[in-house]
C-alpha cells in the first residue's frame, strides 16, 4: 500500500483493487450523484450490475489492472472531481 498527498494537503492510501473491494465499490457509486455517475459510467443508474462489479473487481493485474484509494486515515473509499 502508498500513501499519496493530494493537492488539497488531504492523504489517500492506494492499492490494487481486490474482489472484496465490491461492496465498497457498490456503496460509492450509489452515494454519487447522477452527474459523477454519468460522467464515469455513462449511465444515470443507480446500481452498478453485477457484471460491471465483476469488471472493476475481479482483475488479473496483468491484463486488466485497477487501484483503488481510501482516505489514508482508515476511512471510505476516496474519490475525488469536479467542486467541493
Amino acid at each position: 500500500m502508498e500513501v499519496a498527498e493530494l493537492g488539497d494537503g488531504s492523504k489517500v492510501a492506494l492499492r490494487a483493487i481486490e474482489p472484496g473491494d465490491r461492496a465498497g465499490i457498490a456503496r460509492g457509486f450509489e452515494r454519487m450523484s447522477d452527474e459523477s455517475r454519468y460522467r464515469r459510467f455513462l449511465t444515470v443508474s443507480d446500481r452498478l450490475s453485477n457484471a460491471q462489479l465483476d469488471y472493476l473487481t475481479r482483475v488479473d493485474h496483468h491484463d486488466h489492472e485497477a487501484l483503488i484509494a481510501f482516505e489514508a486515515d482508515g476511512g471510505d473509499g476516496a474519490a475525488r472531481g469536479g467542486t467541493r
